[in-house]
């Protein structure tokens, strides 16, 4: 039985914007838009072996997510670990089975030598179209060195729901209890981010002065 067992959507593209303001030198507080196109695939293992993988398109997710960040300076104001916590909203725009199909594959049964014929059947859809996600994270930032006030990011993500947004469910003809299965998936998961930030500073020396001429 597959109930309960494994990360059946992953994302091909994850891509959005923050927007921030800091609090003081330390700590800043930041609000976001995410975009994620993903896909949604369950693989089907009976003698320790991948015996049959479907991949299908899944509706699109828009994540917006709001945070609190720490910053500790490594090195002269260039290099800055950070920590952060915060929570999104998971929302989407569809609802009901977006998915659905099948496929005939094979399996040896266990102290077995000859292949058996199965087939599987499977439906996908989406329970709800918005939940909360507890999000929290580190990373690292690295002004460049260079006129332009340019900071590179990479941050590491763990997103922890509550309650499922996503919901698949397979049916085999290889005889076991239950006959059904059905896989939930609840925004969990893990991300490495890599991005740009630009920090604006309206005074004399922030992004609106004057840039120096070229050589």
């Amino acid at each position: 039985p597959m109930t309960d067992r494994g990360i059946f959507t992953y994302a091909n593209l994850h891509t959005g914007a923050y927007v921030g303001y800091m609090l003081s030198n330390e700590v800043g507080i930041d609000a976001g838009v995410l975009y994620q196109a993903s896909s949604t695939f369950y693989a089907i293992m009976y003698d320790h072996q991948v015996n049959f993988v479907t991949e299908t398109t899944a509706p699109m997710y828009l994540e917006l997510p709001l945070r609190v960040r720490y910053f500790y300076d490594v090195y002269k104001g260039r290099l800055h670990l950070a920590v952060y916590g915060g929570a999104s909203l998971l929302t989407q725009f569809s609802s009901g089975t977006h998915a659905s199909g099948g496929g005939d594959f094979t399996y040896v049964e266990p102290g077995g030598s000859t292949p058996v014929n199965a087939s599987t059947t499977f439906e996908a859809s989406r329970l709800a179209n918005i939940r909360p996600i507890m999000r929290m994270g580190g990373g690292v930032e690295y002004v460049l060195p260079m006129n332009f006030p340019l900071t590179l990011t990479l941050y590491a993500n763990y997103m922890h729901g509550f309650s499922s947004t996503d919901e698949i469910s397979v049916t085999n003809t290889v005889s076991e209890i239950p006959s059904a299965s059905t896989i939930n998936y609840n925004g969990s998961g893990w991300s490495l981010d890599l991005g740009v930030k630009i920090p604006l500073r309206f005074n004399e020396d922030g992004i609106c002065a004057p840039l120096p001429e070229r050589q």
